[in-house]
């Protein structure tokens, strides 16, 4: 089995880490990028490589599982602006703080100081879908609004078809204005 079909499918217990952490390296084949693709939203995911580790860690007199690794994405994405498919690149860092305990008072205060930290807690039986994990921020990373490259941000100006430069406010189609007029009709 592919390293990384096992890292994506199986989740890890805690018990099982060693101290000396799991590392994993691992590049998706196609029929994992489709499916991939798809989970994203994406029209196709041409390259999606990751690599890290998962340790235990204590932060904060804490003991938690770590979860630190790279990735990276080749992928096609649709212009909101042109609707023209092109090729985008992602190359992110990822780290996850896993706690088994339920956070105390004191934690949260302590935690809300560095607002980079996100602690999640394990509930029953103690297990990592690391896969489900990488997939989030890998979807969390894709920019919403996807501009091709030749479209800087800010440069497109809407217009109006009309010559006349009334305002929403000044014009007759205002949908508010609209409203109003029936209003006092009533």
């Amino acid at each position: 089995m592919n390293v990384f079909t096992k890292i994506y499918t199986e989740s890890v217990l805690i018990s099982d880490i060693p101290t000396e952490g799991i590392e994993f390296n691992s590049q998706a084949s196609s029929s994992e990028c489709k499916s991939i693709a798809s989970h994203a939203g994406l029209q196709e995911l041409e390259l999606f490589q990751v690599r890290g580790k998962i340790i235990p860690c204590e932060r904060w007199g804490r003991e938690l599982i770590c979860i630190t690794g790279h990735m990276k994405a080749r992928f096609s994405q649709e212009c909101v602006i042109t609707l023209d498919p092109f090729v985008s690149d992602l190359e992110d860092s990822f780290e996850f703080l896993l706690s088994q305990f339920s956070p105390l008072e004191d934690d949260i205060e302590q935690y809300a100081e560095d607002e980079e930290v996100v602690i999640d807690y394990l509930k029953g039986n103690m297990e990592i879908n690391v896969g489900n994990l990488i997939l989030e921020h890998l979807v969390v990373s894709i920019d919403p609004y996807p501009r091709k490259p030749c479209i800087p941000r800010g440069s497109f100006k809407y217009s109006s078809v009309s010559n006349d430069t009334k305002t929403l406010e000044e014009s007759d189609n205002n949908p508010f204005a609209i409203l109003g007029e029936l209003r006092r009709k009533i």
